[in-house]
């Protein structure tokens, strides 16, 4: 692979994942409480699964192409813009899994106030992914332009 398709591997791996947790951020999980609990509920949990196949396919290959880019290149943002987004890893297990591991679980009651606190948290949580997430993909832009 050459050192463009490297750095446009991670640059768009990148911004897509970035791209993906604003919307989510920003869009889809408002949306889903605004819809009551236990619809939020049920949305949440059928595109859980999915959406953590893509998070982890989209920052695997960004942090891969981007710590590539920096072991070819020496540049200080792709080894940055790696780190920032592989902290997306430990921060999901000890701050977001815990919360997601409750909603999952098939005992909740849909529409307690409980149910509605913990899809609450994981938004302020998920919300930190997403701030991880565009600062990698703005250091993976900016080490392009070096």
């Amino acid at each position: 692979m050459t050192t463009d398709w490297v750095s446009l591997a991670a640059v768009s791996t990148s911004g897509v994942f970035a791209g993906v947790v604003i919307r989510m951020t920003v869009v889809e999980h408002p949306a889903r409480l605004a819809c009551g609990t236990e619809i939020a509920l049920r949305v949440w949990r059928a595109s859980h699964h999915r959406a953590t196949a893509m998070g982890v396919t989209l920052v695997v290959a960004a942090v891969a192409s981007g710590s590539e880019r920096w072991l070819q290149s020496g540049a200080l943002p792709w080894a940055l813009g790696a780190a920032v987004l592989i902290s997306v890893f430990p921060m999901t297990v000890w701050a977001i899994l815990p919360v997601e591991k409750q909603l999952l679980d098939p005992a909740r009651d849909p529409v307690s106030a409980e149910t509605r606190l913990l899809l609450e948290t994981w938004g302020r949580r998920h919300a930190w992914r997403t701030i991880l997430a565009l600062a990698s993909a703005v250091l993976y832009a900016w080490a392009a332009t070096l």
